[in-house]
């Protein structure tokens, strides 16, 4: 029998399932990525913001490579291994 799925679809629902989120940068000779502070983003941003085709956040994203923008990756708990990508990326 499988699992019930959770929908998240916000920043409050990251927070309440206790997924981590990670930003990505986008510049294909790059690849770093690190955590964000999920508190932090619901303080800015509100618990209902959406993460779904988010670009608010991820056009404020800027790498140490220089680049600008990026994408958002969310990782359910205890299941650091597998990732789930939004279709999130910033125009530059």
């Amino acid at each position: 029998m499988l699992p019930l799925m959770t929908k998240i679809s916000t920043l409050a629902d990251i927070a309440r399932e206790g997924w981590a989120v990670w930003a990505n940068c986008t510049n294909e000779h790059c690849g770093r990525a690190r955590p964000l502070d999920v508190v932090a983003l619901i303080r800015r941003f509100g618990g209902n913001h959406s993460i779904i085709n988010e670009t608010d956040i991820t056009s404020r994203l800027r790498c140490e490579c220089g680049h600008k923008g990026g994408a958002l990756h969310f990782r359910p708990p205890n299941k650091a291994d597998h990732a789930v990508s939004s279709n999130a990326r910033s125009d530059d």
